[in-house]
C-alpha cells in the first residue's frame, strides 16, 4: 500500500490485486488462529464469522473492480496519480458508499469495540492465549484498518498534496477522519443491528445487488467510452 509517491515497499504493476490477496490471507490467519480450540462450538462459530466477513468482501470487491474499470489500471500508485484533479469518489459515489457500509458491517461482525462477537459464546473470550490469541486480535484489527486504508487510496485521493499539507500527512488525516467516522457510525447503530442473520440479509438484499448494479453501470460507461467512443 503506497504511503507516498516515493515510499512503496513493493512496487508492482498489479499491486491492487496483491493488496486484496493480502486481505484474504489475513482472514485465513484469523480462522487458523482458532483451529486448535478445545471447544467445537467455538470453532464452528468462528468459521461462521469468517464466512460472514468473506461475504461482506463481495460488495467491496465489486466496488474495487468498478474502480479498476474507471482507471484502467491495477497499480495503486497510478490510481492515486489519476486523482490529480478529482477524487474517484466524484465518479463513484455509490461505490464509495457501498465500500464504507461494508467496512462498518465488518466492524459489526467482528465487534472489536465490544466484548465477544455475534453468535459466539463467552467461552471464546477465555479460550486461546499467547501467540494464537495475538494473531487473532491482530488479524481482526488489520481486516478493518486495511479496508479503511484501501478506501482512502481508491476513493479519496490517497497521498495527494492539499495546498501546503504534504501528501503523507494528508493520507494520515484522511485515514483517521474516515476511521473515526466508521467507529462513531457503528456505535450510533447500537445493538439494533447486531444480529448475524440480519447483517447477512442486509448484505445479500442490499449491498451485493447495489454493488453489482454499480459495476454494470460502470461497465456500460467503460464500453461506450473506450470501445465505441461515445463518451
Amino acid at each position: 500500500m503506497p504511503i507516498s509517491a516515493d515510499l512503496v515497499l513493493i512496487d508492482i504493476d498489479s499491486s491492487l490485486m496483491a493488496a486484496f490477496l493480502f486481505y484474504l490471507i489475513i482472514i485465513i490467519l484469523n480462522l487458523s488462529s482458532q483451529s486448535r480450540t478445545h471447544y467445537g462450538i467455538v470453532f464452528g462459530q468462528m468459521v461462521k464469522k469468517i464466512i460472514s466477513v468473506i461475504s461482506l468482501a463481495i460488495p467491496f470487491f465489486f466496488s474495487i473492480v468498478s474502480i479498476i474499470l474507471l482507471n484502467r489500471t491495477l497499480n495503486l500508485k497510478e490510481i492515486v496519480d489519476l486523482q490529480r484533479e478529482y477524487w474517484n469518489i466524484a465518479y463513484q459515489p455509490l461505490g464509495f458508499i457501498i465500500a464504507l457500509i461494508s467496512v462498518i458491517m465488518v466492524l459489526k461482525v467482528l465487534r472489536l469495540n465490544k466484548k465477544g462477537t455475534p453468535g459466539i459464546s463467552s467461552i471464546d473470550e477465555l479460550e486461546g492465549g499467547g501467540l494464537s490469541r495475538a494473531v487473532l486480535r491482530f488479524s481482526e484489527y488489520t481486516i478493518v484498518l486495511f479496508m479503511a486504508y484501501l478506501i482512502v487510496i481508491l476513493y479519496l485521493g490517497g497521498y495527494k498534496n492539499l495546498y501546503f499539507i504534504r501528501g503523507n500527512v494528508m493520507l494520515g488525516i484522511k485515514f483517521y477522519i474516515l476511521f473515526i467516522f466508521i467507529l462513531f457510525f457503528e456505535k450510533a447503530l447500537g445493538s439494533s443491528i447486531s444480529d448475524m442473520r440480519l447483517l447477512m440479509r442486509i448484505n445479500g438484499k442490499f449491498l451485493i445487488p447495489m454493488s453489482i448494479i454499480n459495476f454494470i453501470i460502470t461497465l456500460g460507461f467503460f464500453i461506450y467510452r473506450n470501445i465505441y467512443g461515445f463518451i
